[in-house]
């Protein structure tokens, strides 16, 4: 900066800060972070959250240039002082109280859009506000130095200093007013509401539809589905997935990396990476039922519904999170690297999902064989493919952070519940619903073709030149030949021939067929 001083001629004051030092940034203490008041204090306020830190001790120093110029006969001359001015400060303490008031209500009646609508998410948020602020600390000492002296002060008992309340005040209500005005214009702009079509009316259950309850070849399907395959079936999942992985534990590198510049913070660029991900216990599914239809003796069960659920007993996450800010300097870019992991366990994950599902089976049995291979003519005999109803559900038992050697962890006495709000389900069930519906749509426009078979000739009349195969003696004994002395058990009887040829009637062949598919996903 620089000041003319006219009355002292003509000369100019010149001052100029420049290299700021700071020291012990490193020693912050007693941080706590939107601290709720505890529930058993008399008075203590739901909506209250508290912030604070403290600085155990800071050093300080400003590089503080002054000029005075003078005009002479060869122009400008100039005197220039530089000084070093520092301070050693102690005990730096803020705090904060705010209130802050969500909507939980409303936020769980959100639709999967509203949920990324920050609009929607605003409008729960009914109120933000800062209520009390301070800042304080102590002065240790003081220290000036340049032209070669030193003067410097050691204070015998610190100096304690703080934010005026009228200036906190001040502040706190300043903040208030751009919170306010931010608040004020996120309720008034527009929360999209996605209005879902209304399902087709289902088709009334007549005979001609499958009985999910009593059809016997459901039930061979349902075997297969749940017995054979089910959970700790010969195909169960939990065997499969300890084959495919290392005994129910998944590792991948996922390789993600993003950056946002930050330009109002000296040119820095911040960058996340989202690398290792582990999963534990995911042969531990149990409770697994695949289109299980209605108990047919249950007051008002439904034949055309079919339920699916399954658990998963205790499930280990973990996740490789990098950080890295970037700054410029003289030979380019240089950057700081901090890798942490973050991870949680989580027990008694469920999901289950209900839906109606009904089959034209007099008009399947109707078809022809090269319709029974047309997915349009399939297609035009399920009248109806809907879900009802689905939830997802889970526990958080505790966390873990770790990092620069430290670890984090918290242990929940009782398991955080945590599931899918009725709202979010109830959208992803109509969306699901609309998806199936116009592929039905689609299935019954499509033309089915209908093969035509020539009606076959018509058979001759019966005479008496025609064998009559319930008098011909000829064919009596080739009967006789046929059934008695081969048959079932005659003297070149099926059984008897089939017990020579094999081990008593078992065979035992290798194949010796094998098929491949890759899946590069």
């Amino acid at each position: 900066w620089s000041w003319p001083l006219p009355q002292i001629g003509g000369l100019e004051l010149k001052v100029g800060l420049n290299m700021l030092t700071l020291t012990g940034l490193n020693s912050v203490k007693d941080l706590r972070l939107l601290m709720p008041d505890p529930l058993n204090r008399s008075g203590s306020d739901p909506a209250a959250l508290h912030t604070e830190a403290g600085l155990g001790r800071l050093g300080a120093s400003l590089g503080l240039g002054l000029s005075l110029q003078h005009a002479n006969a060869s122009g400008k001359a100039s005197r220039w002082m530089q000084l070093e001015v520092g301070g050693s400060f102690g005990e730096l303490l803020a705090s904060a109280a705010a209130r802050l008031m969500i909507n939980q209500t409303g936020l769980a009646a959100l639709q999967l859009p509203q949920l990324l609508n920050t609009s929607c998410l605003g409008q729960q948020l009914l109120l933000a506000a800062l209520s009390e602020m301070s800042v304080g600390g102590s002065v240790d000492g003081l220290r000036v130095s340049g032209s070669g002296k030193i003067a410097s002060l050691t204070l015998a008992t610190p100096l304690h200093l703080g934010v005026p309340a009228s200036l906190a005040e001040w502040a706190v209500g300043s903040l208030n007013g751009v919170l306010n005005r931010a608040l004020d214009k996120l309720r008034k702009s527009a929360c999209p509401h996605a209005s879902l079509p209304p399902p087709p009316p289902p088709p009334p259950m007549t005979a001609d539809m499958v009985d999910w309850r009593t059809s016997e070849a459901f039930e061979l399907f349902d075997f297969a589905l749940n017995e054979v395959v089910g959970t700790d079936g010969p195909l169960g999942i939990n065997t499969l997935v300890s084959e495919v992985t290392a005994n129910g534990t998944w590792v991948h590198n996922l390789g993600l990396n993003w950056s946002w510049p930050l330009p109002q913070i000296g040119g820095l660029e911040l960058k996340v990476g989202l690398n290792m991900l582990t999963l534990t216990g995911l042969n531990s599914v149990k409770d697994l039922r695949l289109l299980m239809p209605d108990p047919l003796n249950r007051s008002g069960s439904d034949p055309a519904a079919l339920h699916t659920e399954a658990g998963l007993g205790r499930l280990g996450a973990s996740l490789g999170l990098g950080l890295s800010l970037q700054h410029a300097n003289a030979s380019g870019k240089a950057s700081r690297w901090m890798q942490l992991e973050v991870g949680g366990s989580f027990g008694e994950l469920l999901a289950s999902a209900a839906a109606r599902l009904m089959i034209n089976q007099t008009g399947l049995a109707a078809l022809q064989l090269p319709q029974l291979l047309n997915t349009s003519c399939l297609g035009q005999q399920l009248l109806l493919a809907a879900l009802s109803e689905m939830s997802v559900g889970g526990s958080v038992d505790g966390l873990r952070v770790s990092g620069s050697g430290k670890i984090a962890s918290l242990t929940l006495a009782t398991p955080l519940h945590l599931g899918v709000p009725a709202s979010l389900a109830e959208w992803a069930v109509g969306s699901l619903n609309g998806v199936l519906n116009r592929a039905l749509d689609k299935l019954r426009k499509s033309a089915c073709p209908h093969a035509s078979l020539p009606p076959p000739p018509p058979p001759p009349p019966m005479t008496a030149d025609m064998v009559d195969w319930r008098t011909s003696e000829a064919f009596e004994l080739f009967d006789f030949a046929l059934n008695e002395v081969v048959g079932t058990d005659g003297p070149l009887g099926i059984n008897t021939l089939v017990s020579e040829v094999t081990a008593n009637g078992t065979w035992v062949h290798n194949l010796g067929l094998n098929w491949s598919w890759p899946l590069p996903q």
